[in-house]
């Protein structure tokens, strides 16, 4: 099952003692269930003209673990069932120096498991939704 996500939100961050703004453009996602390896495949392509950064911290590890989400930001919806992200925080770093740069017609491929959202097993052949509010905006 394909999922599209494109997903837009703005932020004001405090940097230096000085309001500064960062405005995040939309992500373009697809999402492809993978219920034998218990996982669910995330590829961004990044459509905009620019490099645009995403935060480390809003991206699943190697492993395909989630650092920091609060569990409305990344939901895995099955039916009318809700699986949260399982909130995990690790820290937060904001700005282009703690972001993955991804350059205009290149793409950026993760995954996230099910254990993420403690999802149960007889739910893992069913159809499911991601919701997934990851920010990116235009790097430095």
């Amino acid at each position: 099952m394909i999922l599209k996500i494109m997903l837009l939100s703005a932020l004001v961050v405090l940097a230096a003692g000085q309001e500064q703004s960062l405005t995040y453009v939309p992500i373009h996602w697809k999402s492809l269930d993978r219920p034998k390896q218990a996982r669910i495949e995330v590829q961004f392509v990044n459509r905009s003209h620019e490099t645009l950064c995403i935060s480390e911290s809003d991206l699943p590890t190697p492993i395909g673990a989630i650092r920091s989400f609060s569990d409305e930001r990344l939901v895995l919806i099955v039916g009318s069932r809700r699986f949260p992200v399982k909130p995990n925080y690790t820290g937060y770093c904001v700005g282009d120096e703690c972001a993955v740069r991804v350059s205009h017609g290149k793409s950026l491929r993760a995954f996230i498991l099910y254990s993420e959202f403690g999802l149960p097993r007889r739910y893992w052949f069913r159809p499911k939704k991601l919701i997934y509010r990851i920010n990116a905006w235009a790097c430095a």
